[in-house]
């Protein structure tokens, strides 16, 4: 089961940058009175210069305690799976995938009969389509913009229904590709719904096959091995 977390934009990193944020406030504020209190036999001058240092080191100190919190919830994020080092994207990018899926389920079955793993039909769709990079592509067909490679002159009604205004921007081509594959498929079923997403008509077609297989690869990926940290993968060897 693919791991989530709160819907709608607030991450885990989100989370840990504003708690961290509302740190830097109170340790400068600490900081000032403190050094009123211990400076008040100073004249204005040294008063000033010494709390100028004391908010120095109180910024250093905070930039300190920042990047080491970020690197502990990276860590545990790693740890349970959310981000993995076998995908190609970084650690922000899958953040914002996952917040798409979360936002946007698939309402049919996988072609397996179970509850679709909108991650790994995400990841499936970004592999076929754009190998993992966020680009922009003209050709006689049109421009095809973002990791998805959705067509930029078919994608305003879709981007409207899921509130995205760039595709270029991740969670905003996340989020039209998981409306347009959800309204294709509740239509057409999942194969058809991947032909149509790619413009080869309705019925099951190379490329719909080519992401049904690489879906099955993530989701048999993400049973087999739910974790890329080191640790859980020296636990699957010594189990084995």
């Amino acid at each position: 089961m693919r791991t989530t977390f709160s819907s709608y934009r607030i991450t885990p990193l989100f989370l840990s940058r504003i708690l961290s944020l509302v740190l830097v406030v109170t340790l400068i504020s600490s900081a000032l009175l403190c050094h009123k209190f211990y400076n008040k036999g100073l004249d204005t001058g040294e008063a000033t210069y010494i709390e100028s240092l004391a908010i120095e080191q109180s910024k250093r100190d905070v930039d300190a305690f920042m990047e080491l919190q970020e690197e502990k919830v990276k860590e545990t994020l790693v740890k349970s799976g959310y981000f993995r080092d076998d995908i190609k994207l970084d650690y922000q990018t899958q953040d914002m995938a996952h917040q798409a899926c979360t936002e946007i389920p698939i309402t049919i079955k996988d072609p397996n009969g179970n509850d679709v793993d909108e991650y790994a039909l995400l990841l499936a769709i970004i592999k076929n389509e754009s190998g993992f990079r966020n680009h922009t592509v003209t050709n006689s067909s049109g421009t095809y913009v973002g990791y998805c490679a959705i067509k930029a002159n078919r994608a305003i009604s879709y981007m409207r229904q899921c509130n995205a205004y760039d595709l270029s921007y991740p969670y905003d081509t996340f989020k039209v590709c998981l409306t347009i594959l959800n309204s294709h498929m509740s239509k057409y079923g999942w194969e058809g719904g991947l032909s149509a997403y790619n413009g080869a008509g309705v019925k099951g077609s190379p490329y719909s096959r080519a992401v049904t297989s690489t879906y099955n690869y993530y989701v048999n990926l993400f049973e087999t091995q739910p974790s890329t940290w080191q640790g859980a993968l020296e636990e699957t060897e010594t189990e084995d």
